[in-house]
């Protein structure tokens, strides 16, 4: 009621007026703190600086400790990193251990803006006790069930809150820029075994005259239609090769060697002899392979052949070609595999001196010879016992594969045995010696530590940044305002202890809605005062009761106060048994305060 505001005012300045004038003291007080000078308020600055760039130097230490880690190996057996390092769970530890100190630091830096915030917002307007107290929850957590209220009454406050709390993703977001790659290819410089380069030219002289050489290498080369592979190539030692850290490695090499071409020249074959031999066996009368040499200088072959199961009748005419072989030699375990990535073809081979043609001869000669059907037929050649012929369960013959894919197969697995230094042409009769070293590069699979720099620096670089913007806002808070305390409990009983806010009475929980507002009394002091009266809404009272009423908590709160403040002064001076006494005096009178009449 609008009566009820005028009459407590008037009692307000009764009573004031009743107490008589007093003249103003001049001189300087002891208690009071004047504000602090400009160089005073940069020193205050110092602590939130310190965070600021404590929290920036652990980033910059995080992202050096994982770029020190980036492409290390964790191998058992690497040297590159200590055992401790090498465990994962340790590296986590470390990574998400400044993780956190980063975070502690940046959240504190923008814990402290949050403070002064608060003090400005509560001098800068009135706000209810129930916002009050929604702000002082959203500094410790913004998801608070009061944050709704907090964000209403400031905005401000309840978005830097939030930005606080987002600082964990620091510790969620960056332990997973550093990670483990199992297949990573590391490369380095290394020295190989291959044939040598002045063997496989058309100039270099070979002579078998007593043809030793040749069944030398047929006994060796027999082995390889059978097995139908190569003979695997000659390896040093892992470690020379691969490195210490590592058992297996790959390395790129190229070498020549004969390959074969072959094409199909079925429509200008004639079969007749080939289905009608002479000297076919009465049992076996199907003739199914017959092959012989070309005539004329380039060395190659022709085969008739015939798959009884497929009725399929074939003529095959390969030619031997002066080819570079690309290839990938991998050693894993102690063994030795060599993959062909890739065949280049020069000039036919021709049938002079060279140990090039001589070893493409021994090569196409392994596709020669005669073979006929049936469970007990013969077969001449070397290339019979190997899988590329087999006898159905019924006894029918048949091929493992086509006529082409098999002939340029076994010239080229004959080719790739020249790797193995089993292989003779006039050199050397050991097998290390044999072969020639050549520079490479080689390439090992390792498990190693793969950093993502910009997820890490990404990371932090946004919290930072943001970081930064606050902490500079809060510096200006502080040049224009002074440090501001924490809100703290005794920080609250400096302020709200007064009489005006004695005056209030009652529950202040029932009071939630009283609205009150921080003012500096001095430089060096604040005071929180109500801002509205609250006992005037829908109070039926006269204004004569009213007055009475309100002359009466006039009075409780004034001696109120006085008992409240010579007790802190009691306690304070050591006299704890009459600052009790004086205490429980005012609790008296607090529970015999009258109530007030509400509708």
């Amino acid at each position: 009621m609008a009566s009820g505001v005028d009459v407590r005012n008037l009692v307000r300045k009764d009573d004031e007026s009743s107490r008589g004038k007093y003249s103003p003291v001049t001189g300087a007080s002891s208690g009071l703190k004047h504000r602090s000078l400009p160089s005073q308020r940069l020193v205050q600055l110092l602590p939130l600086a310190a965070l600021l760039v404590g929290g920036a130097i652990l980033m910059v230490v995080h992202h050096v400790f994982y770029s020190h880690l980036n492409e290390m190996s964790i191998n058992e057996t690497a040297a590159e990193l200590p055992s401790f390092l090498r465990n994962q769970r340790n590296v986590n530890f470390i990574g998400t251990a400044i993780a956190h100190g980063a975070r502690i630091l940046l959240s504190a830096a923008i814990g402290v803006t949050f403070t002064q915030l608060f003090w400005q917002t509560l001098r800068s307007r009135s706000h209810s006790i129930a916002q009050i107290d929604a702000l002082v929850s959203c500094g410790q957590s913004p998801f608070h069930p009061s944050a709704f209220r907090a964000a209403t009454a400031s905005f401000a406050l309840f978005l830097i809150s939030l930005i606080a709390s987002t600082t964990a993703l620091i510790v969620v977001l960056s332990p997973g820029s550093l990670t483990i790659s199992t297949n990573f290819q590391r490369t380095k410089p290394c020295t190989v075994p291959t044939v040598p380069p002045e063997v496989m030219t058309p100039n270099f002289d070979f002579q078998d005259d007593s043809f030793g050489i040749a069944l030398a290498q047929q006994a060796v080369m027999a082995s390889i239609p059978t097995s139908n592979s190569y003979l695997p190539p000659f390896r040093n030692g892992s470690a020379s090769t691969c490195g210490e850290d590592t058992s297996a490695c790959t390395y790129d090499l190229s070498f020549v060697g004969p390959a074969l071409d072959c094409v199909d020249v079925t429509d200008q074959t004639n079969f007749t002899f080939f289905l009608n031999p002479d000297d076919a066996p009465a049992a076996q009368p199907f003739t199914i392979w017959n092959s012989t040499f070309n005539d004329g200088p380039a060395v190659g072959i022709t085969i008739l052949s015939r798959d009884l199961l497929k009725d399929l009748l074939q003529a095959t005419n390969c030619t031997a070609y002066n080819a570079t072989y690309d290839v990938v030699v991998s050693l894993v375990d102690g063994s030795a595999s060599v993959e062909v990535h890739g065949i280049n073809r020069g000039s036919v081979l021709l049938q002079d001196s060279s140990f090039l043609s001589f070893y493409g001869q021994s090569a196409v000669g392994l596709l020669k010879g005669i073979g006929f059907a049936g469970p007990n037929a013969p077969l001449y050649g070397g290339i019979y016992s190997g899988s590329f012929f087999e006898t159905t369960p019924n006894g029918s013959q048949t091929f493992s594969d086509t006529v082409p894919h098999f002939s340029i197969s076994l010239v080229q697995n004959v080719s790739i045995s020249l790797l193995s230094g089993n292989v003779y042409y006039g050199i050397s009769n050991d097998t290390a010696t044999n072969l020639r070293s050549t520079d490479t590069t080689c390439s090992s699979s390792v498990n190693v530590y793969i950093y993502n720099s910009t997820r890490l620096l990404a990371t932090y670089g946004v919290i930072l940044g943001v970081a930064t913007l606050i902490v500079a806002y809060g510096c200006s808070l502080i040049l224009r305002n002074d440090m501001e305390q924490k809100v703290v409990f005794s920080e609250v009983m400096k302020i709200a202890l007064n009489e005006d806010m004695f005056f209030i009475g009652g529950d202040i929980h029932e009071k939630a809605q009283t609205r009150v507002h921080l003012i500096r009394t001095n430089p060096a002091m604040r005071k929180l005062i109500p801002t509205a009266p609250v006992d005037d809404i829908n109070d039926s009272r006269t204004s004569l009761e009213l007055s009475k009423e309100l002359g009466q908590r006039r009075s409780f709160a004034i001696g109120s106060f006085r008992s409240h403040s010579n007790f802190l002064r009691s306690f304070k001076d050591g006299d704890s048994r009459s600052g009790v006494s004086g205490l429980h005096g005012t609790e008296s009178r607090v529970l015999s305060l009258p109530g007030r009449k509400r509708t």
